[in-house]
């Protein structure tokens, strides 16, 4: 097999198993949280601390609550699980108190409008899930802005355009989820500039026509169509 062949876009119709996060609502598939390394916040406003180092920080059990009551054994934590909460606004409530997350799972949440600015107090952001919200996608301005940010989940957001501002900010996003949304048409001025991309999934979309292989990044290797009348 030929090398240009090895490295040319793999165009996949069908979803397969990969060696990569889950990025579904809940918990990572693979992620090293657990109840011996995760701080769960309770309705009472009390924190349930492990009996090691806090890696993980779990507040889905806050119920309606805007503060976060600090407790100095979060500050070190990667992972924040905020899934399921009802949350209409990004917490930037718990994310100004655990400046050191890599990973914030806001799955199944109800949050329509997000600031540019919302990643600012995670400087070390590598994964965000947005999964089953109801995203807008602002038309003169990024969605965010993240020099970290590498995996992004819009999975069944409504989503029913994109612009050429939407992910201009996130110049190192390798893997990007915007299946199960209302997509009719994938502008090559939306995911060209994406110079890091490897993973897109727009499966279960609107489309009608793809966008050709040379309108797309040279370093995207899986793209994934399935569930579109195309």
């Amino acid at each position: 097999m030929s090398n240009q062949l090895v490295k040319s876009i793999l165009f996949i119709s069908v979803l397969t198993i990969l060696l990569l996060p889950k990025c579904e609502a809940g918990y990572l598939e693979g992620a090293p949280c657990s109840t011996q390394n995760t701080a769960f916040l309770e309705a009472t406003g009390l924190w349930r601390l492990p009996p090691v180092a806090v890696q993980c920080v779990d507040i889905s059990g806050m119920g309606n609550r805007t503060r976060l009551p600090f407790t100095p054994e979060i500050t070190n934590a990667t992972t924040l699980y905020a899934d399921h909460m009802n949350l209409v606004l990004f917490p930037k409530f718990a994310t100004f108190r655990l400046p050191n997350l890599e990973m914030i799972d806001l799955s199944g949440n109800k949050i329509r409008k997000l600031s540019s600015k919302s990643l600012r107090f995670t400087r070390k952001i590598e994964t965000l899930l947005l999964a089953d919200n109801n995203v807008y996608i602002p038309k003169r301005r990024p969605l965010l802005v993240s020099s970290s940010l590498t995996t992004l989940s819009l999975s069944n957001n409504q989503i029913r355009r994109l612009t050429n501002y939407t992910f201009s900010k996130l110049p190192k996003l390798r893997v990007l989820y915007l299946d199960r949304n209302l997509l009719k048409h994938l502008r090559p001025d939306v995911i060209k500039p994406l110079t890091n991309l490897k993973y897109l999934h727009v499966g279960n979309n609107r489309l009608t026509e793809l966008p050709s292989k040379s309108s797309l990044p040279d370093s995207l290797k899986i793209f994934i169509t399935k569930g579109n009348p195309v």
